[in-house]
């Protein structure tokens, strides 16, 4: 299981200002969505979740705020 305080981490993109990371129940991201914004290439969201199986992506953002493309989508598990 995932630790509730353990960060998502991921490789950092040259020249990004930021990235946006989509947290959901599937891995459509279309159930329990929930979007965060981080500064660094590593987020820590997970804390109040239910337990159970989570998806996450991320996508860097750059200095004139455009969103490229999404990574590979990734799971883990959360205990209670």
């Amino acid at each position: 299981p995932w630790a509730r305080d353990r960060p998502l981490r991921w490789r950092p993109v040259d020249d990004a200002s930021g990235y946006v990371v989509q947290i959901a129940r599937d891995a459509e991201f279309a159930l329990d969505l929930s979007s965060l914004d981080a500064a660094e290439a590593a987020a820590t969201p997970v804390a109040d979740r239910p337990a159970g199986t989570w998806f996450w992506r991320v996508a860097a953002v750059d200095a004139q705020g455009f969103t490229g493309a999404w990574s590979k989508v990734y799971a883990f598990d959360l205990s209670e």
